[in-house]
């Protein structure tokens, strides 16, 4: 078994995993043992930072509510699109 940090796109920390087998890639540190203090600490050169960077929060809301948003839009336009679809075939069987 391997133990790992997973790494963000900014070397961040935000997540541990077990892993059967060996992984190579940049966003994987191998680590010898699981250490939740190592969430949300930066890993550069080899080395864990001190501080963390906690993710902004209320900015992950606001895209969460930004895409439900667009979603619902979507959602609005295929309904309106079945309702002329109805319409037009009920209006085809009259």
């Amino acid at each position: 078994m391997k133990i790992y940090a997973q790494l963000n796109e900014n070397n961040i920390c935000i997540g541990l995993s077990i892993l059967k087998d060996e992984v190579s890639q940049s966003s994987m540190i191998e680590i010898q043992e699981i250490n939740e203090d190592l969430l949300w600490r930066k890993y550069e050169n080899g080395v864990w930072s001190q501080e963390k960077y906690l993710p902004d929060f209320a900015q992950i809301e606001l895209n969460r509510i930004e895409k439900l948003e667009q979603e619902n839009n979507q959602l609005k336009t295929q309904i309106t699109w079945l309702n002329e679809d109805m319409i037009s075939l009920i209006e085809m069987m009259a």
